[in-house]
């Protein structure tokens, strides 16, 4: 690396090191001549009978004198500088010369201009040509980007949208598209898929004209034209999803049926989930069945379960469009009771605590899942524990009575075993956790590994949790329905939860057989 000191010199042409060659000389002969006014000088004071009629001569060597005196200082000065100008240059020249050395393909990247020229061979001219034609292509296929998002969707009136809708219809039934109508494909489906299911709730899906240019009408368009673009692209995933919903228990009547604007919004859920419940999904859909749409407790209220011995879902319709969790969580999340069972397919119906992969060894992630539940939890309430101190509490608490209080959290002593000024601190801790948790489908974790001290709900009571074996398989239905439901919930309990998450995705990798790196899915 050099920086050039003379491009196109000082006006004149001249380079800085020929300057300086000047420069030098310059002070020689300044001094040279200021030397001889000087010595004329003392010549004539020494004249026999004194200046004399020389004064005048005198006067004019003296200011001479002066004059080249002060141009010598000029000079010296000017030289001083230009010496350090080059000084700074090299300098300059050696820091710029290491970066490049460190950074040498991005610093070419950007400065094309100060890369030295250097002749290819054959080999190295080919790649470059190569690159030429990939880097013209990419221009191209940004140019096409670029006029696709000039069509904006959403300032499309409904009629506009359908026509639109119409012909991206053609594009997914033909095999031989183009790519750049398979990128316009691609673009719609995107727009298409940000749909929030639970504001449609009292809409019909089937016929969405009763709401006529607005945005629950625009939302029941999305869903209706999502679906029908899908399903020519994947006919696998139509098939699980058709054969799910012609699966019914016997003596499920005609009229309880799905119903059409249940069918639509449940593939949309089920087709635009990510991975990699997606998968899970369709892997096991078809061998899942409706055994009621109209299922109570034993109280008579509304309920929803997965029943292993019978290994089908029970519903009730009135629960699954009303609750607090979604519209259509709760049928996933009774899905995912019957997927965790079907991967374990080792299990047997003798008991009801036999059969769930997320509990097994055999499913080999039993411990590891508990260990993980506990310690995300654990975490969490010694945090807040830790916060209540540090936020001007009333009463502050020392080491033991932090223990005290964590012990009560999660089931290990009894609240009435505190201290008025613990209980005082317990409750506000308590609400604090439940704070973060509340309305997330984490709640069931932390309602778990506290044996429902800490109760969100409204999943499950409290005394539901004092069985230990439902922890793993809530947690994981948990994790199942909220990632093909409600995406926002899905990330918020992963970072409520994230060792737990993260066992439970290595928990898919091991069961669909593939590799799991930095969140992405490989084949």
């Amino acid at each position: 690396m050099r920086i050039e000191l003379n491009a196109g010199g000082l006006s004149s042409g001249t380079s800085v090191a020929t300057m300086q060659d000047d420069l030098g000389s310059l002070v020689k002969r300044s001094n040279s001549m200021l030397s001889a006014f000087q010595l004329l000088r003392q010549y004539t004071y020494q004249i026999n009978g004194g200046v004399g009629c020389l004064q005048d001569a005198l006067n004019g060597i003296e200011e001479r004198i002066q004059i080249d005196d002060s141009r010598a200082f000029n000079i010296a000065q000017t030289e001083t500088k230009v010496k350090a100008f080059v000084q700074l240059v090299h300098t300059t020249d050696s820091k710029v010369a290491d970066l490049v050395k460190q950074n040498h393909d991005a610093f070419y990247m950007v400065n094309a201009w100060a890369k030295p020229v250097v002749a290819m061979d054959a080999v190295q001219l080919w790649y470059s040509r190569a690159m030429d034609v990939l880097n013209a292509a990419e221009k191209i296929g940004a140019r096409q980007a670029e006029q696709r998002e000039k069509v904006d969707l959403d300032e499309m009136s409904d009629e506009e949208l359908q026509a639109y809708y119409e012909e991206m219809l053609l594009i997914a039934n033909d095999p031989n598209r183009s790519p750049e109508d398979e990128a316009r494909l691609n673009d719609f489906l995107d727009y298409l898929s940000d749909v929030d299911v639970k504001s449609l709730k009292y809409a019909d899906l089937a016929d969405p004209r009763m709401f006529p240019n607005n945005k629950v009408q625009r939302d029941c368009l999305k869903v209706k034209y999502y679906v029908a673009l899908y399903e020519p692209l994947h006919e696998n995933d139509t098939k699980a999803m058709n054969t799910f919903f012609s699966n019914y228990g016997d003596g499920v009547p005609e009229s309880d049926h799905w119903r059409d604007e249940e069918i639509l919004a449940i593939k949309y859920l089920a087709y635009r989930s990510p991975q990699p419940q997606h998968d899970l999904l369709m892997k096991y859909m078809p061998q899942i069945k409706v055994a009621d749409f109209n299922t109570v407790s034993e109280t008579g209220s509304a309920a929803s379960y997965y029943d292993p011995s019978d290994r089908m879902i029970h519903l009730n319709r009135e629960l699954f469009l009303t609750h607090v969790s979604g519209d259509y969580h709760v049928i996933f999340h009774e899905i995912g009771h019957n997927v965790d069972d079907l991967m374990y397919d080792g299990g047997t119906d003798e008991t009801v605590y036999n059969w769930r992969y997320s509990e097994t060894t055999d499913g080999a992630y039993a411990e590891r899942l508990d260990q993980a539940l506990e310690r995300d939890v654990s975490k969490r309430i010694w945090k807040a524990i830790d916060d209540y101190n540090e936020d001007d509490a009333l009463f502050k608490i020392d080491g033991p009575g932090k223990q005290q209080i964590y012990d009560v959290m999660v089931g290990k002593s009894r609240y009435e075993d505190l201290n008025l000024r613990l209980k005082f601190a317990y409750d506000l801790i308590n609400r604090n956790v439940r704070s973060d948790i509340n309305r997330c489908t984490a709640s069931d974790a932390y309602e778990s590994q506290t044996r429902g001290n800490i109760y969100q709900g409204p999943h499950h009571s409290a005394q539901y949790w004092e069985d230990e074996e439902m922890d793993n398989m809530e947690v994981f239905s948990a994790w199942f329905a909220s990632g093909i439901c409600n995406p926002e919930d899905y990330e918020r309990a992963r970072q409520l939860l994230p060792e737990t998450y993260q066992t439970m995705d290595e928990m898919a990798e091991k069961h669909l057989g593939r590799s799991y790196t930095n969140g992405k899915w490989k084949y």
